[in-house]
């Protein structure tokens, strides 16, 4: 694979190519149909990746990846459900407060930061405890569910 860095504004320039930064990537070599690109395509400072073949089939991936290591996250727009969590960050409980009157239950998933589900439950209308000292220390998302009505927060957890 090469690892290559771009500068968006230089690709609208004729004869514009890429700067190859190095020709070994993970200690895996390039191969012989495909051939992945790396960089900032569209100026967001994610890692974007251009793979293309010998027939002329491009594909663009998009990653939630900073060229920093740090990983970017985007709040969900919520869908009907409006709630808070608090503290954030937490330690062993994380409470929810949800706008919401009237709901007899609300189920809640938690996940990881690579989307992996960890936990699930139920809050009754008079619960807003969630335990989560059994987590790892990192970033979490927690989904709440009411019927048809969902939001997703993250929190971490120290």
């Amino acid at each position: 694979m090469s690892c290559t860095t771009v500068n968006p504004d230089s690709l609208d320039k004729p004869g514009a190519k890429f700067e190859v930064i190095s020709e070994r990537l993970g200690n895996l070599r390039e191969g012989r149909i495909t051939r992945p690109t790396f960089g900032n395509l569209n100026g967001d400072d994610l890692i974007d990746c251009i793979v293309g073949n010998h027939r002329g089939g491009l594909g663009l991936f998009s990653s939630p990846l900073r060229f920093d290591g740090s990983v970017g996250t985007v709040e969900l727009p919520t869908a009907g459900l409006d709630a808070e969590i608090y503290p954030n960050p937490t330690g062993d409980q994380l409470f929810v407060d949800l706008k919401m009157d009237g709901y007899t239950g609300c189920d809640y998933a938690i996940y990881n930061a690579m989307g992996q589900f960890v936990a699930k439950g139920q809050l009754a209308p008079d619960q807003k405890r969630v335990g989560v000292g059994h987590l790892g220390h990192g970033l979490y998302f927690i989904e709440l569910k009411i019927g048809a009505a969902r939001v997703t927060k993250r929190f971490v957890k120290q």
